[in-house]
């Protein structure tokens, strides 16, 4: 009697599912409040499955003496000036080594519509249908910001955040400033997105109209709010 074949399974399929469980837990999680800013980021000796690279991070720090560091490297004498490199990094300046800028995927109707119809056989499976529903969930929500965007847009990595570093002895008024040049650089690449595609500032569109409530998800999808403070730092002396 021939034995019956057992069906294979696509490891790299399976290997997508895993990456998008990944995904939905980091979005639904940690980035699920779009109003959230203070967000601390896990100390070192705290359990971290997910090392976050350092080119997925723009660093900005306030010393003790309110200084403002970006990068490392980049002393800045008007906190305003953070909007310019916030969007460098949802927005890879083409002349630059874009290794050092977290990862921009191109994300396509065809590409979301596919990924659907591969996933919805599986939802009635007992043990994984439920992830796999949520995966048609997240493409059924780039599908609709493909479409309002005219057929793609650029997705900045999941994993791509921004974070504020203050020193225990760094004013709280210097934090707000930081806070709010970070904050005028995301509302400028929502702004000019918004008047590209829907000739409308993005601070106009109205959440409880159902048309522009859509619009506004879109936005937010292409240039998402991630901005974590850190936990304050000890001054030396």
């Amino acid at each position: 009697m021939a034995k019956r074949e057992l069906e294979e399974i696509n490891a790299s399929s399976m290997a997508d599912i895993a990456f998008l469980l990944l995904v939905f837990f980091l979005v639904t999680t940690t980035f699920s409040k779009e109003t959230e800013v203070e967000e601390k980021l896990p100390r070192k000796n705290e359990d971290l499955e997910i090392k976050i690279r350092e080119y997925n991070i723009l660093q900005i720090l306030a010393n003790k003496n309110d200084n403002i560091l970006v990068e490392g490297e980049h002393y800045l004498d008007d906190p305003m000036e953070i909007a310019g490199y916030v969007k460098d990094f949802f927005v890879h300046p083409s002349s630059e080594d874009n290794v050092k800028w977290p990862e921009v995927t191109k994300v396509t109707s065809q590409m979301c519509q596919t990924k659907i119809a591969y996933y919805q056989p599986y939802t009635a499976d007992p043990t994984l249908g439920e992830a796999y529903e949520d995966s048609i969930k997240i493409y059924e929500g780039k599908l609709k910001t493909c479409e309002l965007m005219g057929g793609s847009y650029n997705e900045i990595s999941p994993k791509a955040v921004i974070a504020i570093t203050l020193d225990n002895s760094t004013k709280y008024e210097t934090y707000i400033n930081v806070l709010d040049g970070i904050l005028t650089g995301l509302t400028e690449l929502r702004d000019e997105l918004s008047i590209a595609k829907f000739n409308k500032p993005y601070a106009e569109l109205d959440k409880d109209i159902a048309e522009e409530k859509e619009m506004i998800e879109a936005i937010q999808m292409v240039y998402p709010k991630r901005i974590f403070k850190a936990k304050g730092i000890a001054s030396n002396d």
